[in-house]
């Protein structure tokens, strides 16, 4: 989602929404972690906005959960999240941050 050509198009949160409303079942969304936030957040408050929209989502993670139980190596992570495993990815992602801008000022 954060590539340039996409983003020309408009901000990260309204490609995301936009590419749920396509279809997508999954948006990736990786190098900035205020980019993820954004994407986030632009998709929870269309959701709460919009009941139509909210069963998009609500079908994309449907068949991504679907998709999970049938494969095997994916198993392994959890469906179900808590407070503190949203924390922990979301300290995970913080340090695969750091890590990465360490990387560019190399």
């Amino acid at each position: 989602m954060e590539m340039g050509a996409v983003l020309a198009a408009g901000s990260v949160g309204e490609i995301a929404v936009a590419a749920v409303r396509a279809g997508a079942n999954i948006v990736l969304v990786c190098r900035k972690e205020e980019m993820v936030r954004q994407a986030w957040e632009a998709l929870l408050h269309e959701a709460e906005r919009d009941s139509v929209f909210a069963g998009y989502v609500a079908e994309a993670a449907h068949q991504v959960l679907a998709f999970k139980n049938q494969a095997r190596e994916l198993k392994k992570f959890p469906s179900q999240f808590s407070l503190a495993a949203v924390e922990k990815q979301r300290q995970e992602i913080g340090k695969f941050v750091a890590q990465l801008e360490q990387e560019q000022q190399r």
